[in-house]
């Protein structure tokens, strides 16, 4: 197996304009960050660019990195936006970024080059989101290779909180502050539970978020909708709980600032 480019966003004008609770608490975590009225952020592994797009009145400048030829195409022709596909062809300081579940799938030798090239960047006291799977999270290891976010062989990476804290730190990067991701958690726990249930890792999610028309079967539709919410409510009520150990969440996300 190998990694493949994915779709991770449906490449459609509707669906960009949609909001949900995860789309809002990430807009309300890039909030957060300074310098949104003078300087440059990017957004990496901007997909269809709807961060960008929702975001582009509320920053002086702003633009996505992105390699998956469809959403290039989609961001820039249908949204009109600034989108590059490598980190060297922005050649000017950069004042902020963010990173939504995208520096999982960097393999090792790009990762290290690609945060390289943004600390050369980067100005003093400039701010860096990055949220990705945690590999020491409570549901990891209470579900194994059926955590909803062990998504193999697209997940080149896997970061634990002490980690993610070193590497960052190697990069010239420090830890502000640590977000409840309640959102992701909730999700990650009603996954996991489906993933016990299936014959098939993260069936519904590949269905409804990816589009995955590859081995559809009635049958699993059908099973899916069927436990979905007893998953749900499982997930819901237990997700809640996973934020009082920040470090041992389902998902670190977390602001860092450039020394």
């Amino acid at each position: 197996m190998k990694q493949e480019f994915i779709v991770n966003d449906h490449l459609d004008l509707e669906e960009v304009m949609r909001l949900s609770g995860l789309d809002r608490f990430k807009l309300h975590t890039i909030s957060k960050l300074p310098y949104k009225t003078e300087g440059t952020f990017i957004d990496i592994g901007s997909a269809s660019g709807k961060f960008v797009y929702h975001l582009k009145d509320d920053f002086k400048y702003i633009l996505g990195l992105e390699i998956t030829k469809e959403c290039v195409e989609f961001s820039r022709e249908k949204l009109n936006l600034n989108i590059i596909e490598s980190i060297y062809e922005h050649q000017g300081e950069i004042h902020g970024a963010f990173a939504f579940h995208s520096l999982e799938h960097f393999p090792t030798s790009k990762l290290k080059e690609t945060v390289k090239n943004l600390k050369s960047k980067f100005v003093s006291g400039g701010h860096f989101v990055v949220s990705v799977p945690n590999a020491s999270s409570y549901q990891y290891k209470l579900f194994g290779k059926a955590f909803a976010y062990y998504d193999f062989p697209n997940h080149t990476q896997q970061f634990s909180y002490n980690s993610l804290t070193q590497f960052m730190k190697n990069y010239g990067f420090t830890e502000k502050k640590l977000f409840v991701s309640h959102q992701y958690n909730c999700f990650s726990l009603s996954q996991s539970l489906l993933n016990l249930l299936n014959r098939k890792h993260n069936y519904l999610y590949y269905r409804l978020k990816r589009k995955d028309k590859s081995n559809i079967n009635i049958f699993d539709d059908l099973w899916n909708l069927l436990m979905l919410p007893f998953a749900v409510i499982f997930g819901y009520s237990l997700g809640l709980l996973e934020g009082l150990v920040k470090s041992k969440q389902s998902v670190i996300t977390a602001i860092y600032e450039k020394n």
